[in-house]
């Protein structure tokens, strides 16, 4: 907590933040703590999205021949562009 509560006292600019239903990386406990953060601690403009079906690296590594992994992926590729044409 100490360490994410570091990470978004330093935000100075917009933040996306795609996350997974299954990511050993950022397991559940993590991501609610995430949101916390970012309702709580910021006044940056922010934006989290949550993917179903998909793992960690899933927006490189997706199987696209699976429908809920190829939607994660297309999904969090729109997401980034929508991001950047809306605050770059």
């Amino acid at each position: 907590m100490e360490e994410s509560k570091f990470f978004l006292s330093c935000l100075k600019t917009r933040l996306t933040v795609p996350l997974l239903d299954a990511d050993g990386a950022n397991p559940a406990a993590r991501q609610a703590e995430i949101n916390a953060l970012l309702l709580n601690s910021t006044s940056v403009e922010y934006t989290v999205s949550l993917y179903g079906g998909n793992s960690h690296g899933f927006g490189v590594r997706a199987n696209i021949s699976d429908p809920r992994q190829k939607f994660g992926k297309e999904q969090a590729f729109f997401q980034a562009v929508r991001f950047f044409d809306t605050w770059l």
